[in-house]
C-alpha cells in the first residue's frame, strides 16, 4: 500500500487548495455582488459598425435559425454586418445563407477548414469597428450587443464576452450542462472583476478589430482560439471582460460521444494555450493572473487525478488484505490496520458541496433562474470534477504526443 503518510498529504493539500479557492471565489462575490447586475445599456446614437463574423462547418441543420436570431438584436440595422464564412462545407449551409442575401447576409466561401483560418479571413474583410464571433449554433438575445458594448469606454478592453445559457436541455448530459454553464457564467464574470479573465467563448464574444489585427489575428492551429487569443490579449497586456446580462443561448453536446470529443477539445486547447504562453506562470508582471489563477488552473486538476489514484489504490490493495484474510482464517473479521477510513475527507467534501450549492443558489437568483434538475446538480457536485481532471489529464497526454487534432469529430449536437 501507499504509505499513510503519503496518502494523507495528498489528500489535505488537494483539500486545503479546493477550500482556498471556494473561499477565495466566495469572498470576491462577496464583494462584488452588488454591481454584478448593474449593466447599463449602450447609447446607440452613432453607433460604431459590428461585423458579427459566423464560422460555419456543416451547419444546415442550425444555421437558419441563427441566422434569423440576428435580426431582434436591438441595434441599428445599418450598424450590423453579418458574415457567415463556410468553412469547407460539403451540406446545404451555403445554400441556405444564400436565401438571406436580401436581407443584406454575406456568404464567404472557404475552401480550406479550420475555424482560426475562417475568422482571420472574415476579419479581413470586416468593415466594422468591432468584431463579434458568433457559432453557427447560438441564438441571439435583443440586449446582447448593448449590454457589451459599454465596457469597450475602457480603452484597455480588448475583449468582451457574455454569458452564454444552454438551450431548451432535455435529457441528463444537457441538463448536467445547463447547470454547469450557470456557474461558469458566474465565475467568469468575478474574474472579469479581477481582470484574470483568459477566455472568450466563440458562441459569443466581442473585440475591438484594430486590436485583433494588432496581435495578429487568431491562432489557425489552435483546437480553442477563444482560450488563445483571450490569454495573448492578457499577455500583451489588454484587458478581457465579461457581461453577466448579456446572455445568448447555444446548443450542448446531447450525446457521450459528443461530449467527450468538445471536452477533449476544450482540456487540450486549454493545455495548448498555456504551454504557448508559459512564461505568465508565476510571473509577477502578469500579477494575480500569473501568480495565483492560472497555477491554480494548471495544479487543482492534477491534484484531484493524483488524490483519486491513491484513494483507488488503497482502497483496492485494503479489499486484496480482505480477501487474503478471509481465504486464510474463514472469518469477516478484517484485522489488518493498513487501511482506515479518513472522515476528514468526507466532512471536507461535504462542506465544500454546501459552499458550492450555496453560490450556485445565488447564481440562480443573478441570472434569474430557477433551481432545477437535482440529479444533475448532485452529479455535478460529486462526480462532474473529477471528470474534468481526466479529461486535462487526456488533453495533456493528446498534446505532448502531437495526438491528430479533431475540432468536432463525426457527430454533431
Amino acid at each position: 500500500m501507499i504509505n499513510l503518510f503519503v496518502y494523507h498529504t495528498i489528500l489535505y493539500v488537494t483539500s486545503f487548495i479546493s477550500l482556498f479557492t471556494a473561499f477565495f471565489w466566495l469572498s470576491v462575490l462577496y464583494l462584488e455582488e452588488k454591481q454584478l447586475n448593474i449593466e447599463e445599456d449602450y447609447t446607440t446614437e452613432n453607433a460604431p459598425v459590428v461585423t458579427i463574423l459566423i464560422p460555419a462547418y456543416n451547419e444546415e441543420d442550425v444555421i437558419a435559425k441563427t441566422i434569423e436570431s440576428i435580426e431582434v438584436l436591438d441595434y441599428p440595422k445599418d450598424k450590423i454586418e453579418v458574415i457567415v464564412l463556410a468553412n469547407a462545407c460539403t451540406d446545404r449551409t451555403e445554400e441556405i445563407v444564400k436565401s438571406y442575401k436580401h436581407k443584406g447576409i454575406k456568404l464567404v466561401s472557404i475552401k480550406e477548414p479550420g475555424k482560426g483560418h475562417a475568422v482571420n479571413i472574415g476579419l479581413q474583410k470586416a468593415k466594422g469597428k468591432f468584431i463579434a464571433t458568433f457559432d453557427a449554433d447560438t441564438i441571439a438575445t435583443p440586449n446582447l450587443l448593448k449590454r457589451a458594448l459599454p465596457y469597450f469606454a475602457d480603452e484597455k478592453v480588448a475583449a468582451v464576452k457574455t454569458s452564454i445559457k444552454v438551450l431548451k436541455p432535455e435529457n441528463f448530459l444537457e441538463k448536467l450542462q445547463w447547470f454547469e454553464y450557470m456557474g461558469v457564467a458566474l465565475q467568469h464574470r468575478l474574474m472579469s472583476a479581477l481582470d484574470v479573465l483568459f477566455i472568450t467563448p466563440g458562441a459569443f464574444s466581442i473585440y475591438r478589430k484594430d486590436v485583433l489585427k494588432k496581435v495578429g489575428g487568431f491562432d489557425e492551429h489552435s483546437l480553442t482560439e477563444d482560450i488563445e487569443i483571450a490569454m495573448r490579449l492578457l499577455h500583451e497586456g489588454w484587458k478581457v471582460k465579461a457581461s453577466f446580462t448579456a446572455s445568448p443561448f447555444t446548443k450542448v453536446p446531447r450525446t457521450f460521444a459528443a461530449f467527450h470529443t468538445q471536452r477533449l477539445r476544450w482540456a487540450r486547447g486549454f493545455f495548448s494555450s498555456l504551454l504557448k504562453h508559459k512564461d505568465m506562470l508565476l510571473n509577477k508582471k502578469f500579477e494575480l493572473l500569473g501568480m495565483l489563477i492560472l497555477p491554480l488552473n494548471f495544479l487543482l486538476p492534477i491534484l484531484i487525478i493524483v488524490g483519486l489514484f491513491v484513494l483507488i489504490y488503497n482502497i483496492a490493495s485494503a479489499l486484496i488484505f480482505l480477501a487474503i484474510e478471509l481465504y486464510l482464517t474463514k472469518s469477516f473479521v478484517y484485522t489488518s490496520t493498513a487501511y482506515t477510513i479518513d472522515y476528514s475527507a468526507l466532512f471536507w467534501t461535504i462542506f465544500l458541496i454546501i459552499i458550492g450549492t450555496g453560490i450556485f443558489l445565488k447564481t440562480f437568483g443573478l441570472l434569474k433562474e430557477k433551481a432545477q434538475y437535482p440529479l444533475a446538480v448532485l452529479f455535478y457536485f460529486l462526480v462532474y470534477p473529477i471528470i474534468r481532471s481526466f479529461y486535462w489529464l487526456f488533453g495533456a497526454i493528446y498534446e505532448l504526443t502531437n495526438a491528430k487534432k479533431d475540432w468536432r469529430g463525426s457527430e454533431r449536437w
